[in-house]
């Protein structure tokens, strides 16, 4: 039953046949529940309960189903929810509950589905035993290290630790079983080596273990997933070469984030079915290969990368994010796709004109060429891009006036054309950019007055 009732539900005289119930939108009275002795299944899910979780949920011999996510019940998990030894699946994320979990919840040996996430929830239970398939428990204050019996004789496919206060190693058995799917074990504080069960994970499909003290050579220690479609571990300590072949043993790959690791040589030419790739602040060198046809967002900034980017953006018919900041790029730039959002290579080595053609980027939000070789003039076209919110073109060699169109970008919050050889007057024009929040055109050869309106936009 779903309804946007605001009052409290009566009491089921009638109930006692009663298999699914599902309310949304209304209040909770524990009264109600106490004839529901044939309930498999009850949904409490995106209502406006506050207090605690009545013990007599507990009392429902059949449940087999409990969901109650999206309340306020911040009071600690009653323990008589272990009486509901037929329950598989039970559902209790984003309630704002806190105190530890009882260690009854490991009664429940017909468990396959335990959802805790988005709470307040302190001391990790022991999963020993239980049958679980999916475990969430991200986003909660859990912190000390994994149990040691963890992944011990258990069936788990999906796991997301997520966000916690975790430490120590990873459980070494996690993949014990070789049916992990799915592992969360991000923004934590886990060190040293990948386990040897999930480096031989083989069923894996998704692996993120960002923002840990994880460390191993990159090139040995992963695994070769066949499944594999997100492989997340940016901001470790993970050293080494990504491996030449990583496209052929990872053939599925789409999401690839090795970023702010001590990773060095070059990008693989293997990742045809890539993506998204973000392997910034990193010792990679080479050049951008030409072979990622299906790349979408593409972050290699601060490293030493080289040579020219037009034939690699060239086969980029999709990119939205193209981020090669802080660089040793050379050569002129790209012509771009126009389904670009951001494009950034500021502090690299590009030289020649910009192109005429930037007018194309209607998608375009941030144009960022600071600190290159540029010259010529400024495109009129570059009016076009009406969706733009940052343009800099400061710290190159960009000549004659600029352009009256530019005051079509109404949306442009920073501007900066500072150290140009830029000459003639401010257009008045600008003055439609009512948004500007950051203008910088010092350095140049600009002559005429400031304009009054320059101070009006800024306030």
């Amino acid at each position: 039953m779903d309804s946007p009732l605001q009052s409290p539900i009566p009491c089921f005289q009638a109930g006692k046949a009663l298999h699914i119930l599902t309310f949304h939108s209304i209040l909770l009275e524990a009264a109600f529940l106490m004839n529901l002795i044939e309930l498999n299944y009850l949904d409490l899910s995106f209502n406006i309960f506050t207090g605690s979780i009545p013990d007599e949920l507990g009392f429902i011999p059949n449940l087999k189903t409990l969901a109650l996510s999206f309340n306020s019940l911040t009071e600690p998990i009653p323990s008589s929810l272990g009486m509901l030894r037929n329950i598989s699946i039970l559902s209790l994320s984003t309630c704002g509950l806190n105190s530890s979990i009882p260690p009854q919840i490991g009664y429940m040996k017909n468990l396959f589905s335990l959802d805790l996430s988005e709470n307040h929830l302190t001391d990790f239970l022991s999963i020993s035993g239980l049958p679980l398939v999916t475990l969430f428990t991200d986003d909660n204050n859990f912190s000390g290290a994994i149990p040691a019996d963890f992944g011990q004789s258990n069936q788990l496919e999906d796991i997301n630790f997520s966000s916690n206060s975790f430490y120590g190693a990873l459980p070494s058995r996690v993949c014990d079983n070789n049916k992990l799917m799915y592992f969360d074990a991000s923004y934590y504080s886990f060190m040293g080596l990948l386990p040897e069960s999930l480096r031989n994970c083989t069923s894996l499909i998704w692996l993120s273990l960002n923002k840990n003290y994880l460390d191993g050579n990159i090139s040995e220690d992963l695994g070769n997933y066949p499944d594999l479609s997100g492989l997340y571990i940016s901001e470790n300590q993970f050293f080494g070469f990504i491996p030449q072949n990583i496209g052929k043993t990872m053939p599925n790959l789409t999401f690839l984030s090795v970023g702010n690791n001590h990773i060095t040589g070059p990008i693989p030419s293997t990742l045809m079915s890539l993506q998204y790739l973000n392997a910034s602040y990193n010792h990679i060198t080479g050049n951008i290969p030409s072979s990622m046809p299906n790349m979408m967002r593409l972050s290699l900034s601060n490293n030493l990368i080289t040579g020219s980017t037009s034939a690699s953006v060239g086969n980029m018919s999709e990119l939205a994010i193209f981020n090669l900041s802080e660089n040793n790029l050379t050569g002129t730039m790209p012509s771009l796709p126009p389904t670009l959002n951001y494009f950034m290579i500021s502090n690299n080595h590009i030289m020649g004109n910009i192109p005429n053609s930037i007018g194309y980027l209607s998608n375009v939000y941030i144009l960022d060429v600071y600190g290159n070789g540029l010259s010529g003039i400024i495109p009129p076209s570059s009016g076009n891009c009406s969706l733009l919110e940052v343009l800099d073109l400061s710290n190159n060699n960009l000549l004659e006036n600029i352009p009256w169109s530019l005051g079509n970008l109404e949306n442009l919050l920073t501007f900066r054309l500072n150290d140009n050889k830029l000459s003639g007057e401010i257009p008045s024009s600008l003055k439609n950019c009512s948004n500007l929040e950051i203008i910088d055109f010092g350095e140049n050869q600009l002559s005429g007055d400031i304009p009054p309106w320059i101070g009006e936009s800024l306030s």
